[in-house]
């Protein structure tokens, strides 16, 4: 089994990424600038790890400044010579940027170190070792060799932070989608998290424009406004814009951040459950920032009378590897799941996909 010839490996700690970092004797400099550097850089803090420096794309340079560092181009660390490491502390989803961190890495040493997108436990090997039982029974709920191994490669790249990893997982969500789904003319969607109707066109393309009803959710209002532009004129179609949670509220919400909307802001957004909604649903996917154990519970009543397809998204939080598996398998032992990742960096698009045997 793959799980069990990996991890007597990942429980030194000197191993992990950070501790890598801290005894690298090259010059540490950051890939980009925002939120993920924000975070890589307090988690430099705690480990007691100098960064030289900072660079972004040609595209995004205007001789900035970003926590004291002056940001500079690529270019112009090379031609000063002499090698360095480069931490990369953003994220994408782009054919192009993710070429670009490819060609990076051919002429540079070059990790991407995993920071939770939400939640402040980091996935380290003393975390791997807490949570030793709850990781060993998700990796045994998988349905199939493929889930096991994307299960396997994940966690060791959680804690060595090395691109091959990432290289090793990647399959194409829509074929995955086709092929262990096998989505039909007669479902009844539920989009949670929606944002501008990316998924509606996926689950359409798949279903070949047929369907019995799509309900979608959308918590952030500009986000919600170009969904609304986009999908209103469907038949058989419900928007809302509101989020989802365990049950009806109002919750705080950082809002205007696109597909970063969040928990935890200043404006007062409307949320709803999934039992509440009260419809038949065959089909949910959920990608809602952190909130899919929350969302999940809300839907227990829908799981277990309904059994849908489910498309999870599972890299939010560092606990989502083993917590979302575990849970989904309390709504529904039933469930065959499978574990699989699209094109990216970080560890994002890791999304479980559940089917009723």
């Amino acid at each position: 089994m793959i799980f069990q010839k990996i991890l007597p490996a990942l429980v030194p700690e000197e191993r992990s990424v950070w501790n890598r970092l801290a005894a690298s004797p090259l010059p540490l400099v950051l890939y980009g600038t925002g939120d993920g550097a924000d975070k890589i850089l307090a988690v430099f803090k705690r480990y007691g790890i100098q960064a030289a420096g900072i660079f972004v794309s040609d595209e995004f340079y205007r001789g900035q400044t970003f926590q004291g560092f002056t940001v500079q181009r690529l270019a112009d660390l090379e031609a000063r010579g002499g090698d360095f490491l480069i931490v990369v502390a953003f994220g994408s989803r782009l054919p192009a940027l993710w070429d670009r961190v490819m060609h990076m890495a051919a002429r540079h040493p070059l990790v991407i170190p995993d920071v939770p997108v939400y939640g402040e436990d980091l996935f380290t090997s003393a975390y791997a070792r807490r949570h030793y039982d709850q990781l060993q029974l998700a990796y045994s709920l998988l349905a199939d060799e493929e889930s096991r191994r994307v299960f396997a490669e994940v966690l060791q790249y959680k804690l060595d932070g090395e691109v091959s990893h990432l290289i090793a997982t990647v399959s194409d969500r829509q074929e995955d989608l086709a092929t262990l789904l096998r989505l039909s003319e007669e479902e009844h969607y539920l989009d949670l998290g929606a944002y501008r109707g990316d998924t509606i066109e996926e689950f359409l393309t798949l279903t070949q424009g047929r369907y019995a009803s799509i309900t979608a959710l959308e918590p952030d209002p500009r986000s919600f406004k170009k969904l609304h532009a986009y999908a209103h004129a469907m038949p058989h179609t419900t928007l809302l814009a509101c989020g989802v949670a365990e049950e009806p509220k109002t919750l705080p919400m950082q809002v205007g951040r696109g597909r970063g909307t969040a928990a935890g802001g200043t404006a007062s957004v409307p949320f709803t459950s999934v039992d509440a909604l009260q419809k038949p649903f065959t089909y949910i996917k959920m990608d809602v920032e952190g909130m899919e154990a929350a969302a999940l519970l809300g839907a227990a009543t829908t799981i277990r009378r309904y059994h849908p397809k489910l498309s999870i998204a599972c890299y939010h939080r560092s606990e989502d590897l083993f917590r979302l598996p575990l849970l989904l398998h309390r709504l529904n032992p039933a469930y065959r799941m499978y574990l699989r990742r699209s094109r990216c960096f970080p560890c994002w698009e890791l999304n479980l996909y559940c089917i009723d045997r």
